[in-house]
């Protein structure tokens, strides 16, 4: 695939709603004040920049889901990479990122390891590459390609490279307490992005296919319902 047929998986990567997951810890139904009925202070600390063009931390060190330790860009050079930051352990929002991603990208036409390949990071230092391989399969079996494993790498890191990419990306996250108080969960944004072959920001899509830039975020976030509009919107999953 040239470099001029992102485009067309960009049209393409449009995610079905999700009811925020943060709602089902601060219900509409246990009325406490206004202040209760507003979004959450950390979520404001949660969501996505605009970072198109950006060079990606190509040099910085990953496990991939075999174990092996590899720089990021080893996943760069011939192809436009799909990329997305979830964390393995989610489960409410990150399933369905990849779910849909996976789901959408079926519906291309366009072959992993031929027109594009997959990076899929966790934002959880905590998580393993075991738990990484667990939602490769996952994913591979979604996307209706097994035999693309080579080209669908999942990866989890130290945290110092986390942050460098997360930067990078412009993927804003905050670690937020769960429903048992201890601090494992994370408010994001549920992104799809796409980089260059040489390891630069392309596009960022939200789950409806909304390309997020500055111009028309803050609009669309006040136009749209926080269940469909994920580039400015943060959820907790």
């Amino acid at each position: 695939m040239r470099f001029r047929s992102l485009p067309g998986i960009v049209a393409v990567l449009v995610f079905s709603a999700v009811v925020p997951a943060w709602a089902q810890q601060y219900s509409a139904d246990k009325p406490v004040g206004t202040a209760a009925q507003s979004t959450p202070a950390f979520l404001k600390k949660a969501g996505i920049s605009q970072n198109l063009g950006n060079q990606l931390p190509l040099n910085d060190r990953f496990v991939d889901s075999s174990g092996s330790n590899v720089s990021l860009g080893t996943y760069f050079e011939h192809r436009p990479v799909v990329m997305a930051l979830v964390y393995y352990k989610c489960k409410m929002l990150c399933p369905q990122v990849l779910s849909g991603m996976a789901r959408t990208l079926r519906q291309v036409g366009f072959t992993p390891g031929k027109d594009y390949d997959i990076v899929v990071t966790s934002i959880d230092p905590m998580d393993t590459p075991a738990d990484g391989e667990a939602e490769k399969a996952h994913f591979l079996e979604s996307l209706g390609t097994p035999d693309a494993g080579a080209s669908v790498h999942f990866l989890t890191g130290q945290q110092a490279s986390i942050t460098d990419l997360a930067a990078a990306t412009g993927f804003n996250y905050v670690r937020v307490p769960g429903p048992d108080g201890k601090m494992d969960q994370f408010a994001h944004s549920s992104v799809i992005m796409i980089a260059t072959p040489d390891g630069r920001m392309s596009r960022a899509t939200s789950r409806r296919g909304e390309p997020v830039n500055r111009a028309n975020a803050a609009p669309m976030a006040r136009a749209s319902p926080a269940s469909s509009w994920s580039g400015t919107v943060p959820r907790m999953s």
